[in-house]
């Protein structure tokens, strides 16, 4: 709850800021004691899905305190359940304010190893074992077509990551591009006909992970 209150503040704060300002409003900042680190960027859009993500996760943590009582007063382990939300939570917001390759790269990853950490919540049966490895599988499809693309706009432009696409859209034909970023972020975002683990994969998972996986 603590970790869930934090990241809210410390994130919906700017978010708001940038909100309620012009529309083109941005705010960029930088871990100070870490050099060459990827700037955390908030500009509309990014601030939309920060206080969307925020809200979400809150709303599934409060939820979750009911939903997991009675496994928590039998003994069993919830530890890892919660570290993979808060990990959820976290890298979520590092999807939306991450603009550099490498950087939003790491963070989709550990969105999507937290999200099967979520999923496989009851693991001791075999069908929610078997989709939490399905959707891990197609997620990392989904991961390395976003890698080749990133790869292909870097090698054009000399640099990797978002910044590189107007450079590299105003020039080339556009369309082999778009379809790699379409196929990666359309098969966790379970787009038609990319949604194959969605249906097995939100009935497997704790209500409340569904929720935010739902929601967001």
């Amino acid at each position: 709850g603590l970790a869930t209150l934090a990241a809210g503040v410390f994130t919906s704060v700017p978010a708001l800021s940038v909100l309620s300002g012009l529309p083109d409003a941005c705010l960029a900042y930088q871990v100070p004691w870490f050099p060459g680190a990827p700037a955390f960027v908030f500009d509309p859009l990014s601030s939309f899905f920060v206080l969307a993500i925020n809200l979400t996760v809150a709303a599934g943590v409060l939820f979750s305190h009911g939903y997991l009582h009675a496994d928590t007063d039998s003994g069993k382990q919830t530890a890892l359940h919660y570290f993979s939300l808060v990990l959820l939570h976290y890298s979520m917001l590092g999807v939306v304010l991450l603009r550099e390759g490498t950087a939003f790269l790491v963070a989709w990853e550990l969105m999507a190893v937290s999200s099967f950490l979520l999923i496989l919540y009851e693991a001791g049966r075999r069908e929610v074992l078997k989709t939490a490895v399905r959707y891990m599988i197609q997620m990392h499809i989904g991961f390395f077509l976003l890698v080749a693309a990133f790869l292909i706009a870097g090698r054009d432009t000399s640099t990797f990551g978002f910044d590189s696409l107007p450079a590299y859209f105003g020039r080339n034909p556009n369309l082999p591009l778009f379809l790699l970023f379409f196929a990666g972020f359309a098969i966790k975002a379970g787009f038609i006909p990319f949604h194959t683990w969605l249906p097995e994969a939100h009935p497997a998972a704790p209500s409340h992970v569904s929720a935010v996986m739902s929601g967001i």
